[in-house]
């Protein structure tokens, strides 16, 4: 099986009840720009903001409760501004993401039916007690050893989209997003 088949037919999606995304090196290609003020900016791909609205679709076409949120360590504003673009909660500045974890969602408490999107050692603690933890191949060597799938791209470069699409299947990823208002 190629690696989309594995995935496939390993994570049922009517069987997940949260995705959790890390920020930095998942959304983005881990790298900031700073200005001669200060301001910090990222890079996201566009792409990755369609997945979430597949997500947000598929979760409406078949009344599913799925939590998606992003747990990132940054601080900056940047995390929050992109993610009230996707809609999507966002938990900032956690030192421990596991514990925001199971602070945030105690029905998801022994980490079953969760996927985490993750990529440094900061994640380890999480991914290590969710059930699926998807990486991106430029992800640290340890993180990598811990994965249940390494994605062959990037972080940043359409990582989530690509993830999303193995998951759901293209098939279904194409008849949801068509199917977008």
């Amino acid at each position: 099986k190629n690696l989309q088949e594995k995935i496939n037919s390993q994570i049922n999606l009517s069987k997940i009840s949260t995705i959790i995304f890390d920020f930095d090196g998942i959304f983005t290609n881990n790298k900031v720009i700073i200005s001669e003020d200060g301001t910090e900016s990222v890079i996201c791909d566009r792409r990755d903001g369609i997945a979430i609205n597949v997500l947000r679709k598929y979760k409406t076409k078949f009344n599913k409760n799925l939590n998606l949120l992003v747990i990132s360590t940054e601080k900056n504003e940047v995390v929050k501004k992109r993610c009230d673009k996707l809609g999507l909660k966002c938990l900032q500045g956690a030192g421990n993401k596991l514990q925001i974890f199971k602070e945030n969602f105690l029905n998801a408490s022994n980490g079953r039916g969760v996927i985490f999107f993750c990529n440094d050692i900061n994640d380890i603690s999480l991914q290590e007690y969710v059930e699926w933890s998807i990486v991106p191949k430029d992800s640290h060597t340890i993180v990598k050893s811990k994965a249940s799938f390494i994605l062959d791209i990037n972080g940043g470069e359409g990582f989530i989209r690509n993830s999303i699409e193995y998951i759901i299947g293209i098939k279904e990823f194409i008849d949801i997003y068509q199917s977008l208002d």
